[in-house]
């Protein structure tokens, strides 16, 4: 969230995901201006809503930088509104946390049952050949060094941008589900 922060403009719109990508984008993204946008999901329902409301603010403010924070279980709901953007010409960079688990749901049943599910794991997805494939630009990161300079180059470019930051599956605790 560092690096986002640097890149962002009092005209930015940040649109974040459900789950963890809404928690950590309200909790360390800061305002620049009275009125920026930070678009989050109301609750933590609606997974996968990211990428098409980050379409849809494309479409509201052609000229706005517009980003899009989301894990890999959000975006695997919505991997195919990648062609809309294309073939609507709209511009967004699209910010794929990977970290080949439904994060939240594994730290609840953790916290809830003690133990996972095997239904929270993931197959190894490579989004920045989904990306490619369907004409955005796409550029892996593997070390949080490689954030700040893949942001750069997306924020450049003149096509919508896949970043696909590979992340530890190792997720911090939600303090919400204790002693429920």
């Amino acid at each position: 969230m560092a690096a986002l922060q640097e890149v962002l403009t009092p005209d930015s719109i940040v649109v974040a995901d459900a789950s963890f990508s809404s928690i950590w984008a309200t909790t360390n993204l800061v305002s620049l201006r009275s009125g920026m946008r930070f678009i989050t999901p109301r609750g933590m329902a609606g997974l996968g809503w990211g990428l098409p409301m980050a379409l849809g603010a494309a479409v509201a403010e052609p000229e706005a930088p517009i980003y899009c924070v989301t894990g890999d279980g959000g975006f695997a709901h919505v991997w195919s509104e990648m062609e809309v953007a294309v073939r609507s010409r709209l511009k967004v960079t699209l910010i794929v946390l990977n970290n080949g688990v439904l994060g939240y749901v594994k730290c609840s049943e953790k916290l809830r049952y003690g133990k996972n599910s095997t239904s929270v794991d993931m197959s190894p997805i490579d989004h920045v050949a989904l990306a490619r494939a369907c004409g955005f630009k796409g550029i892996r990161v593997e070390e949080a060094v490689g954030l700040l300079p893949a942001l750069e180059q997306a924020r450049a470019s003149e096509t919508s941008v896949l970043i696909e930051v590979k992340c530890s599956c190792d997720c911090p605790p939600i303090t919400d589900f204790v002693g429920r």
